[in-house]
């Protein structure tokens, strides 16, 4: 077992879709163009990063998730920085309506109800928009977390890799997030 971590949680352990690990380290990620949320807890000394698609939510990720963080000394609040890396907006990420129904909806209606989930989708032409970055946020705060999110769109900003947007012609692409604790004397730009 790695040293400082609480026992039963290995160096290498994989759990909920995300890491969590304590001290001087780093993590790269290569999300497949769901949200990405990073988390850091300087007062205890953790970092985490977590992927969170609409398959994660109605597996009960995020509160897998924040249950161990918890375990392992992290903090509610604003003790923890979160930070949601930018994503597909609720207009990008839209589905048929039938697929939506058959599919997305009953995943994460295991999580949240109806009404919730009414509040982060809307009907448009025969589609279904999903604002999952605001459900993500509702989710945290409902546990008392204060995220912070990315405000750009990963597909329609035309900044970052999107699968919707660049996998063309059978070429894929990846973004990496990329989470760092280390020593610094000055914090770099990409900081919490």
């Amino acid at each position: 077992m790695r040293k400082g971590l609480k026992e039963g949680l290995t160096l290498h352990q994989k759990f909920a879709e995300g890491i969590i690990y304590r001290g001087i380290g780093g993590v790269i990620y290569f999300p497949g163009g769901c949200p990405v949320v990073c988390f850091s807890d300087e007062k205890s000394n953790l970092t985490g990063i977590m992927h969170i698609g609409w398959r994660s939510i109605g597996a009960d990720i995020i509160d897998n998730f924040l249950n161990l963080w918890e375990i392992h000394g992290g903090h509610k609040g604003s003790a923890t920085k979160i930070q949601i890396l930018p994503a597909m907006c609720g207009k990008c990420l839209n589905f048929p309506i039938e697929y939506y129904s058959n599919s997305i909806a009953p995943a994460i209606m295991h999580t949240f109800p109806k009404k919730i989930i009414s509040q982060f989708t809307k009907n448009i032409e025969e589609r279904i928009e999903l604002e999952l970055i605001g459900l993500i946020q509702f989710a945290l705060k409902q546990r008392g977390y204060i995220p912070k999110r990315a405000h750009e769109c990963t597909c329609c900003s035309g900044k970052y890799w999107c699968y919707l947007c660049c996998d063309k012609n059978g070429k894929k692409y990846r973004n990496a997030a990329f989470i760092m604790k280390a020593p610094f004397i000055i914090p770099p730009p990409f900081a919490f």
